[in-house]
């Protein structure tokens, strides 16, 4: 996490009732009509978000699951992950998608 980001995060949890269970599990019928070429970007060591359960329960939903990627970060890229995250991004859109990402 960057400095910058700890006071912001901080108030967050201080002052903001955050529901238990965010996001909010999508049950398999909520995507029946989902179609959507689909990309998951998690990190390995995600707290709030672990890449090994998201994984599984993210295939079990999403029928159009392209890629799922892992990097070994936590909720907070740094520099170099956010770099690597746009790029995967980047090339998943030009691959699965009609416009071009530059």
């Amino acid at each position: 996490m960057k400095e910058i980001d700890k006071p912001i995060i901080g108030d967050i949890f201080k002052f903001i009732k955050l529901e238990q269970e965010m996001p909010k599990l999508m049950e398999k019928e909520e995507l029946m009509h989902y179609s959507c070429p689909t990309l998951i970007i998690a990190g390995e060591k995600d707290i709030f978000f672990p890449a090994n359960r998201l994984n599984k329960v993210a295939r079990e939903i999403i029928s159009n699951l392209i890629a799922f990627k892992t990097l070994d970060m936590g909720h907070f890229p740094s520099e170099e992950h956010l770099i690597e995250i746009n790029n995967e991004i980047k090339e998943f859109l030009n691959t699965h998608y009609e416009y071009r990402v530059k």
